[in-house]
């Protein structure tokens, strides 16, 4: 581990706040819309792009972006910024190059292109960028994979899920597979480009009423998922398996109640 300069802002409340570079740097999409760069662990931190600033660039006025949401890099070290945006056909992914920004969301079928699209998370594996994407909301809002290649386009959908009213609580990448935890007490995953959803395995007991947050997807070994929950002072990680999941590991937490106050 390298500790990096302090960043003097608070992270965006958004799940890829924070992407680390093939060749170690940092950056990262602070609470108001400015996204920072380090080119180095203990380096000094520098503005790279402000979100009103990009959403009024030719790049992002296509597809009408209103905040940003998630920060990322290429396998090739170049700076990814993606977004909601108001104006449906395509998902607002961003490439920083020698000229600025460029646009790179992959387009959206037919039946999706008229809504507006949120990328939720964005992540590498290997030397592909893994985004999740939310077309349209409310009860008729479906997720989507896209994998794009290590320049960050050449974007590949796989098929839509409808989301039925549910909410998207976590989501983690293992191998290829993107996996996300549902409200409900549901997961579905899908394997790569132009795969279908399928349904993971039922949740242990319990889990669809653990409050926001207490409950996690992670990737495991072997390209699985495991299932973190929390309750009181008790970390269980959960492996998924042909029969359902099963508890690997429980780990107690001293946690000193009352000490915040």
């Amino acid at each position: 581990w390298a500790a990096a300069g302090l960043l003097d802002a608070p992270l965006a409340a958004t799940p890829s706040a924070l992407a680390a570079a093939p060749g170690g740097g940092l950056v990262a999409l602070t609470r108001t819309g400015t996204v920072q760069v380090t080119s180095h662990p203990g380096g000094a931190w520098a503005r790279l792009a402000t979100e009103r600033a990009l959403a009024s660039s030719p790049a992002a006025r296509s597809c009408g972006l209103t905040s940003l949401t998630a920060v990322g890099y290429t396998a090739s070290g170049a700076a990814l910024l993606a977004g909601a945006c108001t104006r449906g056909g395509h998902a607002g992914i961003f490439v920083h190059s020698a000229s600025g920004w460029v646009a790179a969301g992959p387009a959206l079928p037919a039946a999706l292109a008229g809504r507006p699209v949120t990328v939720l998370q964005l992540a590498r594996s290997g030397s592909a960028n893994v985004a999740l994407l939310q077309a349209g909301t409310g009860r008729t809002a479906s997720l989507l994979g896209a994998w794009s290649t290590g320049t960050g386009s050449g974007w590949r959908l796989s098929a839509p899920h409808p989301l039925a009213g549910a909410q998207p609580r976590s989501a983690a990448v293992a191998g290829q597979a993107l996996g996300v935890l549902l409200s409900g007490g549901r997961a579905v995953t899908v394997s790569g480009p132009g795969a279908a959803w399928q349904a993971l395995p039922g949740l242990p007991a319990g889990t669809a009423t653990l409050p926001a947050g207490a409950a996690t997807l992670a990737a495991g070994p072997a390209s699985g998922f495991q299932l973190l929950t929390a309750r009181l002072s008790r970390l269980s990680v959960w492996a998924a398996g042909p029969s359902g999941w099963t508890r690997s590991q429980m780990i107690k937490v001293s946690i000193p109640y009352g000490s915040s106050g």
